[in-house]
């Protein structure tokens, strides 16, 4: 496949998140699909492993660095003017010194953590530190804790927040489960956005098993019946299963043979491992044992077709702490053959190496690469958006063969992308763009022939630089790319060019995708080109999971409504706010937006919207090359492991010896697809 150079899509992995909070575990409710070994979540009855799989190093921060004041093993992180840590010999809770860290104004940051440290799947984590507060307002500090796979993307996260004001020592605990495919864990003791002194001390970790989701057959679909199986582990305690959530009905388990909806429909249930405990009215799993549970008797997709997107399976728990608790299974039918898919991994990681090695032949004096654009021939620029791209196709391959060259040029790009980031935080088109250009010829956005200038600000530009920042500054933990990635949505959401409400409530809202002067002023509309607002709300998910700021989520909402409002009723949506169509991957976008967003919010609306568009590209538009979600999971249960393999063999043919696609003509296009072939590599999970 060739990549538009026009669409912003490229197939990078999302940092999903797992928040435990109460009585529920949210966890990807849309598209999720575990494959044998993936942890799903858990509930919070437990009994401690006997071997801890995660010690604290210097818990108390009792052992300074050779840089006096520091505590050993711990890393810092700050941000704004003035932000300061440092062992406070004064002040302990327990033994001789706690850590200080303190934010004279409320723009300063300033962290202490345990970074990337090697982790155990399949585990709930329950940390705690102790902390006292002086003099703390704005936000209050938090604990925050994270899950990455090996790719050292964020699986999971979850975040709990401290005491404001003038407070003696408290105990702050975050607990979560660490999917099965975690490698590293990272844990911060955060004075973020928040003036004032925080003291902490005495950091403990308690771990025990999971019940995880280990695989199944899923749905199967028969004449006359649907068979759906699950397979669950266990570990250290005895489960008691309530009922199963699937298709939108509730069954619950009436005694050692059948289930029952809130219809009065009848199933037929059989467990193997899994037995009928009468006393507690459950389904039961014994500790430390495996089982499957199969449920047939109706039509559990109410006669849809195959390859239809149908919501999550879930599993209740009964009676654990704080309600009964809810984790997620399954979804679809057929899991995507990361094996077979992996045959082709050694052809791909060559064209990836490929790619990034002509990229890098392209690289100019500022450290950028220059990116040529058929519209503009012979005017080559140091295009934010191909950067962007590139930064993260070097990354990945980073991750994928620890080479560091590829280090190398990721963090080269990532620092020049900080360094020529405009002053409002918007990244600008590096041509002059209007009437006569690519898609923007239409006369309801550029009336009178009317043209940007080179360097104007477009939201697609920033917000792309944004998500590829953020995933600079996951893979290495610089901050100014987080910062960066800050400015670019505070460009988004605030500049006058910025967001833009659509009703007096401020309920529905859209972001320009470039500045709205000359389109608005002669009756155009530079907002409403929904592909824009759907990956800014990917981009704010990812913003909001790694720096908890809650006030991006009205803005987010807003996006959501609007979106939400646009989806016709078969599942499609227009490019605009005018009757134009785009390839389905633009249509893509707006549906995992909606998603990804219905899920951080827990609004089940929003994900309906999203899985009613993704059947609709399943079923009526589905695309003649790659089928791909973000997590690497099929979109709609539709196993599109030839997909894969074929797009492969087609991108990999049509590459040139020099490693382009263009011969130099369109630079994009090798940047686009050099991310795209490394973040299948890392989807499939190849190895090199």
């Amino acid at each position: 496949m060739t990549t538009d150079s026009s669409n912003p899509i490229t197939r990078r992995t999302v940092l999903r998140s797992t928040v435990l909070t109460g009585a529920a575990i949210a966890t990807a409710p849309g598209l999720s699909l575990l494959t044998p070994g993936q942890a799903a979540a858990v509930g919070s009855a437990h009994t401690t492993a006997t071997a801890p799989v995660f010690v604290v190093p210097n818990p108390s921060f009792e052992q300074e660095t050779t840089t006096p004041g520091f505590p050993d093993q711990w890393g810092r992180g700050a941000s704004g003017t003035a932000g300061s840590g440092a062992l406070d010999p004064a002040v302990a809770r327990t033994g001789a010194k706690s850590f200080r860290t303190v934010a004279p104004a409320a723009s300063d940051r300033y962290s202490v953590q345990l970074y990337l440290k090697p982790a155990v799947g399949g585990h709930v984590h329950r940390f705690s530190v102790w902390h006292r507060v002086m003099a703390v307002t704005g936000t209050a500090p938090t604990l925050q804790l994270h899950f990455y796979d090996v790719n050292r993307a964020v699986i999971a996260s979850a975040v709990a927040t401290g005491a404001s004001g003038t407070a003696d020592w408290t105990e702050l605990t975050v607990e979560l489960a660490a999917p099965a495919t975690t490698r590293y864990l990272s844990l911060t003791l955060a004075n973020w956005f928040s003036q004032g002194t925080v003291w902490w001390d005495d950091v403990s970790v308690e771990t025990w098993p999971a019940i995880i989701g280990v695989g199944g057959n899923y749905l199967e679909r028969a004449a006359h019946s649907d068979v759906l199986t699950l397979t669950l582990a266990a570990g250290a305690s005895t489960r008691k299963l309530a009922t199963v959530s699937a298709f939108d009905r509730e069954l619950q388990f009436v005694d050692a043979a059948r289930m029952r909806s809130a219809s009065c429909e009848t199933f037929r249930w059989h467990g193997d491992g899994i037995t009928w405990d009468a006393a507690s009215g459950c389904a039961q799993l014994a500790a430390g044992t495996q089982g499957s549970l199969t449920i047939s008797g109706v039509r559990l997709g109410d006669g849809a077709p195959a390859g239809a997107a149908f919501p999550s399976v879930s599993v209740t728990e009964l009676g654990q702490p704080g309600g009964n608790q809810v984790f997620v299974i399954a979804l679809g039918f057929r899991e995507p053959d990361h094996a077979a898919e992996r045959t082709a991994g050694p052809t791909a990681l060559a064209a990836a190496r490929s790619a990034s090695d002509y990229l890098d032949s392209r690289t100019t004096a500022s450290g950028a690469i220059g990116i040529a654009h058929p519209s503009w021939p012979g005017d080559i620029q140091p295009d934010p958006h191909g950067n962007a791209k590139a930064a993260s196709a070097n990354t990945s391959l980073w991750q994928l063969t620890g080479e560091q060259v590829y280090r190398e040029r990721a963090t080269r790009i990532f620092d020049v992308l900080a360094d020529v980031q405009l002053s409002n935080g918007g990244f600008g088109f590096p041509w002059p763009y209007g009437s006569a250009q690519l898609h923007f010829a239409y006369a309801g956005h550029y009336p009178d022939g009317k043209t940007h200038p080179r360097g104007t600000v477009m939201a697609i530009i920033t917000a792309s630089a944004a998500v590829s920042l953020l995933e600079g500054y996951h893979a290495f933990g610089t901050q100014r790319y987080l910062d960066a990635a800050e400015r670019a949505v505070g460009y988004l959401l605030h500049d006058p060019n910025g967001l833009q409400f659509l009703d007096p409530g401020h309920r529905y809202a859209s972001i320009p995708y470039c500045t709205t002067a000359p389109i608005d002023a002669t009756g155009g509309r530079a907002t409403e080109v929904y592909n824009i607002d759907a990956f800014s709300l990917v981009l704010l998910r990812r913003l909001h999971e790694t720096t908890h700021d809650d006030s991006l989520l009205r803005y987010g909402d807003a996006l959501a409504r609007n979106l939400d409002r646009r989806v016709q009723t078969d599942g499609s949506i227009p490019y605009a706010w005018y009757a134009t169509w785009k390839p389905t991957d633009y249509a893509y976008l707006v549906n995992d937006g909606l998603i990804q967003w219905g899920e951080l919010r827990n609004a089940r609306h929003w994900v309906a919207t999203g899985r009613r568009g993704i059947s609709w590209m399943t079923n009526v538009d589905r695309p003649s090359t790659l089928l791909w979600d973000y997590d690497g999971r099929p979109l709609g249960g539709v196993d599109n492991t030839q997909d894969v393999i074929r797009w492969i063999g087609a991108i990999t043919a049509s590459q040139q010896p020099d490693g382009s696609w263009t011969g130099g003509s369109d630079t994009r296009i090798e940047a686009f697809n050099a991310a795209d072939i490394t973040a299948v590599l890392q989807q499939m999970e190849y190895s090199s």
